[in-house]
């Protein structure tokens, strides 16, 4: 085959991928939003926080429901149905096929619509990466650039359902070990780009958060620093756990008895806090109306932890992403809030309802939020650059605003990447520590 020849069967490769993930994006999106009208009687496009206009009995319905239909649905797809792996392991070699990989995807992003507290983002990926499998297998490409296309496909499939391109550009570099060489990441750009593009013709949405601008200052500097030292190293907690909740967590038939429990306990949690539900968006949208007191948000913080964690144990299956960068929200509000009360800017008002209007000598607690945000997500993550641009992307934040959320993000991630600047003394690869999963 010539050398355009093979370029051409390339670009159209792309092209195609690019496409079916865009699409697969934007259905997964109006399943996502069809199911949580249908359950919460409304959704994120018509209400910030659907559960506010929700009776606590028809949450507490709705988690039961989820549970035992959802435990029977997985148990089922895992009983009869043929493997369905997973990005890394697609990467790996492993083949998808469409109709248990469709389901998995479908039922990920179901139960994500009634209030599982886990991340939706694995199955636009999912998809993608089944997309990539099948078309690379048609153009009989090379073991190489089928590894490149399906770590292309699902940087865009994350990027078409959130509409961030840049930040699924980051995901195939640092998460799914693409090499930065000019040809590579011009293919895994355009595979982004053009599924983004695809996605929002079919389901435009706006900012995922409205949050406020992060301003660059040499106080909002140092009060970057101070976020990364403390909330970075809770975010590498949280993955641990994450981790270990996701091992422990079963598909067999002890998932008919521990999903309905998990979801049931989840439930009873939300009836009074209705903002718990969900995967922690509604969490970080309390957050960002500063509508909550400190004693309400620091509870709010705890309780999205463990939901999570029991999520993720009852065998609710989904990434971490928006539980990540939520708690991370929550918990950079709360050391804004800390450090004002330190520096005696907030005094008596940090027992009112609206501390978090408040300042952190000049800089606003709720973009120490953004802030805290950013550096949760990228030790939860282990992806410094995708936590960088994620923010920024999520909450729309200028390039003014990118010098303190790097900030942020580089000395959260620290630990991470000295011992790898150690090695790469020793010949080891730069990025080695971003790909381990």
């Amino acid at each position: 085959m010539t050398r355009s020849r093979h370029l051409a069967v390339l670009s159209l490769c792309v092209a195609g991928i690019a496409v079916l993930t865009g699409i697969s994006a934007a259905l997964l999106t109006i399943l996502f939003l069809a199911v949580e009208k249908l359950s919460f009687g409304a959704d994120e496009s018509s209400a910030p926080i659907p559960t506010d206009v929700t009776s606590p009995g028809r949450i507490l319905t709705v988690y039961i429901a989820s549970g035992v239909v959802g435990s029977i649905a997985w148990w089922s797809l895992q009983r009869w149905g043929r493997p369905q792996p997973s990005v890394p392991r697609s990467l790996d070699g492993y083949h998808s096929v469409i109709p248990e990989t469709s389901a998995n995807v479908a039922l990920q992003v179901a139960q994500v619509g009634t209030g599982a507290s886990v991340g939706r983002e694995n199955a636009p990926r999912v998809a993608g990466a089944l997309w990539a499998d099948r078309v690379a297998a048609w153009a009989r490409m090379s073991p190489e650039l089928r590894r490149l296309l399906i770590a292309s496909a699902a940087g865009a499939g994350l990027a078409a359902a959130y509409r961030v391109p840049l930040a699924g550009i980051a995901f195939a570099i640092e998460l799914c070990g693409v090499s930065i060489r000019l040809s590579k990441v011009i293919v895994v750009s355009a595979t982004c780009l053009i599924a983004t593009a695809i996605s929002a013709l079919i389901e435009p949405t706006g900012l995922q958060y409205s949050a406020p601008h992060v301003a660059c200052s040499w106080t909002t500097l140092l009060v970057a620093i101070l976020m990364g030292v403390i909330i970075g190293p809770l975010g590498g907690a949280f993955r641990r756990l994450a981790r270990w909740c996701q091992r422990w967590a079963t598909h067999d038939a002890r998932v008919l008895y521990r999903m309905p429990v998990g979801f049931a306990l989840v439930g009873i949690a939300a009836m009074s806090f209705p903002a718990l539900a969900g995967n922690g968006k509604y969490a970080a949208v309390s957050v960002f109306d500063a509508s909550m007191g400190w004693k309400a948000l620091v509870l709010l913080c705890v309780l999205n932890v463990v939901v999570t964690l029991i999520s993720l144990a009852s065998g609710a299956l989904g990434g971490i992403l928006t539980p990540s960068f939520s708690i991370g929200v929550m918990a950079g509000g709360l050391a804004g809030i800390a450090l004002s009360g330190a520096m005696s800017t907030v005094g008596n008002a940090i027992t009112t309802a609206d501390v978090l209007t408040e300042s952190v000598n000049g800089t606003p607690i709720l973009a120490c939020a953004v802030l805290g945000g950013a550096a949760f997500l990228a030790t939860a993550q282990r992806a410094p650059l995708f936590a960088l641009l994620i923010t920024a992307e999520f909450t729309g934040q200028g390039l003014s605003s990118i010098p303190a959320i790097a900030v942020a993000v580089i000395v959260a991630s620290l630990p991470l990447i000295y011992p790898t600047l150690s090695k790469k003394c020793r010949g080891a690869g730069t990025f080695s520590f971003l790909t381990r999963q």
